[in-house]
């Protein structure tokens, strides 16, 4: 048994697996987090027992285990996750002695899995993890027909099955699970005398709601697949047939919602009876479903449903098994097998996403009425594109919020550029850039305020100065207890000072608002100084006075207020 391993698209050479005992059959694998597992089902004295092997690094992998409970049946099907700490998960249907789901799991470093078993007679198990341990699992209750879910927290222990109504003949499902512990469940059953997919939602506590039909009417449907991102996008497809030919459907449903209507990606007659289609999602909504046609695995992509075609794609030649999954960027990678005398696996990357953008600087509040914007721009297959877009919001520091977004400059070389800022404003900014697949992206926003000026805070008995190293070349300060300095119509999310620090430096009272925020002590060394306020769950307006509540003859120095949104 091989494995090959991946970075930035690029195949390494096989690496061989440690196994022990016979031949190995019915290989799995599964990864998250940079954690990578196989499964295989060998023979163990008699009893077939599923075995299990960690990557360690890109060229090597440690000695299998046994996951499976011994002595306690041999596994007839199986199903494999891994968790983002390294937990290895696996579903299994005993089938002897007494056929039932037992669910394991191993962690690394434990001495031996854990195991969760569910009543006599059920099997066909589904499982799905999430990146923290959350699992769901369906499985079929051979004497009821039903299938049945159920759900465990990563700390936590399984649910009691819950039944999805409405019977079922073959008993196959597919479960999936999204980052805050809510799942999905396909299957199919009878309604009106065809075969339709249902899909039933999974609450977080295991309950599930009543399953709904995704398939359209007037054909039949088998072998669903089902995909669930963390935001709670997901897609499912299945088989049709119509007349005695085969196709392909799909449905897709956006943060947790219902099914649209069905779309046909295969029309009847280009896929066989045997097709079982695979389904993946990308955290940006990018889904795609993959599928046997004309000896080859075909994959189609959309990124929006509404306003884009599918595209297709044909990886290569293959006569066997299928796998699809995506990247951590956001691209998809397909598997497929080419049996025979001189079969092979081979794998390829589809460049689904653009690049990963990240506005670096600057940082929460800027000392400087100009001052750089930076970015970051990275893309593991195709490479970013060599220009970037700027957009921005501002807010004036007595405007409630941010205004339109709005172009600043397009076209740009490298990484950086200067912006010209107004004080007392704040502005958030994202990039815009394409790979150089034509695949576009956009930062998420950072923000930053310029503060306002020291001479806009009203006050007598100040002194108004000008000075080196001072915000805008500009101070006011006083040594007379009691003095105020206030600013009418602020409003903000975020309240700061800028000061300058001396050895006989004073102490001022802040408040807001009629509240009080803080006592701020000038004492030290310094210009130029940020002395956070308060912030906000939102932006509260109200009137800003600053008191001086040291002694005669202790020196306060106000350089600026920031008030950020």
């Amino acid at each position: 048994m091989w494995a090959s391993t991946a970075v930035d698209g690029d195949w390494g050479a096989p690496v061989l697996v440690p196994q022990s005992g016979t031949e190995p059959q019915s290989l799995q694998l599964a990864a998250e987090g940079g954690h990578a597992v196989v499964g295989w089902t060998a023979n163990q004295q008699g009893t077939t027992v599923l075995r299990v092997a960690r990557r360690l690094s890109a060229t090597s992998w440690d000695g299998s285990s046994i996951i499976s409970p011994l002595p306690q049946g041999t596994v007839a099907q199986y199903d494999l996750d891994v968790d983002a700490s390294g937990r290895i998960h696996a579903a299994q249907e005993l089938s002897a002695p007494q056929a039932r789901v037992v669910v394991s799991r191993l962690a690394p470093g434990q001495d031996g899995p854990d195991h969760g078993y569910f009543a006599v007679g059920t099997g066909k198990p589904s499982l799905d993890v999430n990146a923290a341990g959350d699992a769901v699992v369906s499985l079929y209750r051979e004497n009821t027909d039903e299938v049945l879910v159920s759900r465990r927290a990563t700390a936590g222990s399984w649910t009691q099955p819950e039944s999805l109504l409405f019977e079922t003949q073959d008993g196959d499902s597919v479960a999936a699970v999204n980052a805050d512990g809510r799942g999905l469940v396909a299957y199919v059953t009878e309604a009106e005398g065809r075969d339709v997919v249902r899909v039933a939602k999974v609450a977080a506590d295991g309950d599930p709601d009543v399953p709904g039909i995704v398939s359209d009417d007037g054909e039949d449907a088998a072998a669903p697949a089902i995909a669930l991102n963390d935001a709670g996008d997901a897609v499912a497809a299945w088989r049709t047939r119509v007349g005695g030919q085969y196709g392909v459907d799909l449905a897709v449903s956006n943060q947790y919602g219902e099914f649209g209507t069905s779309t046909e990606i295969a029309a009847p007659g280009v896929v066989g009876a045997d097709v079982a289609p695979v389904t993946a999602i990308t955290r940006n909504r990018v889904r795609a479903v993959g599928y046997r046609a004309a000896g080859n695995l075909v994959l189609r992509t959309r990124s929006n449903a509404f306003n884009a075609q599918w595209t297709s794609y044909v990886v290569g030649a293959s006569n066997g098994e299928l796998g699809l999954d995506s990247d951590s960027e956001g691209n998809f990678v397909a598997a497929a097998i080419q049996g025979g005398a001189n079969g092979f696996v081979h794998g390829d990357f589809f460049d689904a996403t653009g690049p990963t953008l990240k506005v670096t600087g600057p940082g929460a509040q800027v000392l400087a009425p100009s001052f750089p914007v930076t970015w970051t721009a990275t893309d593991s297959l195709s490479g970013p594109a060599p220009s970037t877009a700027l957009y921005r919001t501002s807010a004036a520091w007595n405007q409630a919020a941010h205004g339109k977004t709005s172009l600043f400059v397009s076209g740009l070389p490298g990484s950086k550029v200067t912006f010209p800022g107004k004080p007392g404003t704040s502005y958030c900014f994202q990039v815009y850039a394409d790979d150089l697949a034509g695949n576009p992206r956009s930062s998420t926003a950072r923000c930053t305020t310029v503060p306002l000026d020291d001479r806009k805070l009203t006050g007598t008995g100040w002194k108004r100065s000008k000075g080196k190293g001072h915000f805008l070349g500009t101070v006011t300060t006083t040594t007379t207890k009691g003095k105020t300095l206030t600013r009418t119509g602020v409003k903000a999310k975020r309240l700061a000072l800028v000061v300058a620090r001396s050895p006989q430096g004073g102490k001022v009272k802040v408040t807001f608002a009629g509240k009080t925020l803080r006592t701020v002590n000038l004492k030290g060394t310094g210009k130029r100084k940020v002395v956070g306020l308060a912030t906000f769950a939102s932006v509260k307006a109200g009137t800003l006075k600053i008191k001086v509540t040291s002694a005669n003859g202790k020196r306060v120095t106000i350089d600026g207020l920031v008030v950020a949104k």
